[in-house]
C-alpha cells in the first residue's frame, strides 16, 4: 500500500473524489457519498491533528495488533 502523503496518491484521490456524485452508488459497503466523505474527513482529522477517537471495546483489544500488521505491510 502506498502512502497517502505520496504526491501521486494525493493526485489520484483528488481525481477520484471529483468523480463522486451525490447519487453515486457504493462500489462496496453501504455508505452514500456524503457519509463516505465524512468518514474520510474524520480519518484525516485524527491523523493530522492527533485528535483522540472513541473506540469500541473490540477495537481496544485488536487495534494495536492490526495497526502493527498494517504498518509492517506498508514498510515492505
Amino acid at each position: 500500500m502506498e502512502s497517502i502523503l505520496d504526491k501521486n496518491q494525493i493526485d489520484r484521490f483528488i481525481k477520484l473524489s471529483k468523480e463522486v456524485q451525490e447519487n453515486s452508488k457504493a462500489n462496496w459497503g453501504k455508505m452514500n457519498a456524503e457519509q463516505m466523505f465524512q468518514h474520510l474527513n474524520k480519518s484525516l482529522e485524527v491523523i493530522f491533528t492527533n485528535k483522540p477517537i472513541k473506540r469500541m471495546f473490540i477495537g481496544r483489544i485488536i487495534g494495536k495488533t492490526t495497526l502493527k500488521k498494517a504498518l509492517k505491510l506498508n514498510s515492505q
